[in-house]
């Protein structure tokens, strides 16, 4: 599975469920139409597939492994030997199987921990009434109001088209860059923010190493997250780095 494709544990169920179409009927339906809209959903779903398909694997490669073994024997070698092999193989199969589960739980355990983190202390920056320092106020505010109704892919469009004539501003590189983490796209999001941080005089210079620290618990990256938000001045940063350090 994809080290940077997260998956909660409640969401790998009900993939596991759609993809043995064990879900009630109307539930596979508005599945498989999520599907052709959501890219994201699409690659959880091939994850979890190639996983379930490795599984399936290993218990075929034993079973062949014990056919060709069988064959080798002679009748009466069969009869008790072979029965006897034939549980050593299957134990050996369970085991590799039993492993390889366990290591997904324990992904899936520790991902959906930090998932949890990111969600309780993450709220999307309100944005802005105006736009700040830019000469192209309309184009920007109109993209505000993109943003602030949670049309993120257009108003990202619209600020990365004015960031090609300006690509240092730390106001659009600030806004694309949460836009970009509202959508969940965290490593796009810390490329913008890292621009921000860049500059000590930025007015966005607190709220984007708070961002910057969410996005990075949100990837599992804890002990990069913890020097950036403790450099952020937000209300909430005491108790989500007492939370980081359990």
């Amino acid at each position: 599975m994809d080290r940077n494709i997260h998956i909660a544990p409640e969401e790998f169920e009900i993939i596991e469920q759609y993809l043995t179409q064990q879900l009630p009927a109307e539930e596979q339906d508005a599945f498989t139409k999520r599907l052709s809209n959501d890219n994201a959903l699409k690659n959880k779903l091939e994850s979890v597939r190639l996983l379930l398909l490795g599984v399936q694997e290993v218990s075929l490669v034993h079973k062949i492994e014990d056919f060709h073994e069988e064959l080798k024997k002679s009748p009466k070698e069969n009869s008790s030997t072979g029965k006897l092999f034939s549980m050593k193989q299957w134990l050996v199969a369970a085991s590799v199987i039993g492993i390889a589960v366990l290591g997904v739980l324990l992904f899936l355990t520790i991902h959906g921990k930090e998932e949890k983190i990111f969600s309780a202390y993450y709220k999307p920056d309100p944005g802005l009434i105006s736009a700040m320092g830019h000469s192209d106020n309309y184009a920007f505010d109109r993209a505000m109001i993109d943003y602030k109704t949670k049309n993120y892919d257009s108003a990202i469009k619209a600020w990365e088209n004015l960031l090609t004539t300006n690509p240092d501003n730390d106001t659009l590189n600030y806004f694309i860059g949460s836009a970009y983490l509202a959508k969940k796209e965290a490593d796009k999001a810390l490329e913008h923010f890292k621009k921000v941080m860049a500059n000590s005089n930025s007015y966005f210079l607190n709220d984007a190493c708070w961002y910057a620290g969410l996005a990075l618990v949100n990837e599992g990256r804890i002990e990069e997250a913890v020097p950036l938000i403790s450099k952020s001045e937000h209300t909430g940063k005491e108790g989500l780095l007492l939370r980081l350090k359990k």
